[in-house]
């Protein structure tokens, strides 16, 4: 979680020194529990949009799946948007678990003009909890979906990992990783918080370069 780390306002505006030299835009993905705290430093530091992690809109079933209570995450959320930080929503699906909170979100997000993004429950972990049994896949949400509302199929970009939908006219995308692979138009690269650089998102191994940094420094 980004907004746990020190410096992180700090770090969002020294990054702004990259716009000059082709640097487009740049994004955060939070879990919103302390957005409330840091949304108007970070609209001041230059943030340019927040992806929030949202698997659930039921109480108890949020504390079940994060450890934490909803309300923070959607005071959070609001305090984004009371700021001018334009918000999508993510929600990992799993099987028999919070599966049931598709029409739900959706209803939420069209409500509050919300990109919601649907991903499918993808093998990340490193306690090695996935199973494919818990899958959503893209084609089951489509099913959920298609009963209550009109679905369009969107243009999709080239790379971007998500399908694009329209639901009665708003976007919703899916990012169908298991279902449909995407890994031939990827163009994604991963940093994590340690400091480990991936070119792909299902790597064991990467670069460290929190350590070469720190070598090029005392060298």
């Amino acid at each position: 979680e980004p907004l746990m780390r020190k410096g992180v306002v700090h770090f969002i505006k020294e990054l702004q020194q990259l716009k000059k030299i082709g640097l487009k835009k740049i994004s955060m993905t939070t879990n919103a529990h302390y957005l409330v705290q840091y949304a108007d430093e970070l609209k001041l530091a230059g943030l340019d949009d927040i992806n929030v992690s949202l698997d659930s809109l039921d109480e108890q079933q949020f504390q079940q799946l994060t450890q934490k209570q909803l309300k923070p995450v959607l005071a959070g959320i609001q305090a984004a948007v009371s700021v001018g930080i334009p918000v999508k929503i993510n929600t990992v699906l799993m099987k028999g678990i919070n599966d049931n909170q598709v029409l739900a979100l959706v209803n939420w997000a069209i409500l509050n003009k919300f990109e919601l993004r649907f991903i499918e429950f993808m093998p990340l972990d490193g306690d090695a909890r996935w199973s494919k049994q818990h899958v959503v896949t893209e084609a089951e949400i489509l099913v959920q979906l298609r009963q209550p509302f009109d679905v369009v199929v969107a243009q999709n970009s080239h790379s971007d990992p998500a399908r694009r939908y329209f639901i009665n006219g708003h976007p919703i995308g899916v990012i169908s990783t298991i279902s449909n692979s995407f890994c031939g138009t990827c163009d994604r690269l991963r940093l994590t918080a340690k400091g480990d650089f991936f070119n792909c998102l299902f790597a064991t191994d990467g670069q460290n370069l929190k350590n070469k940094i720190k070598a090029l420094n005392n060298a």
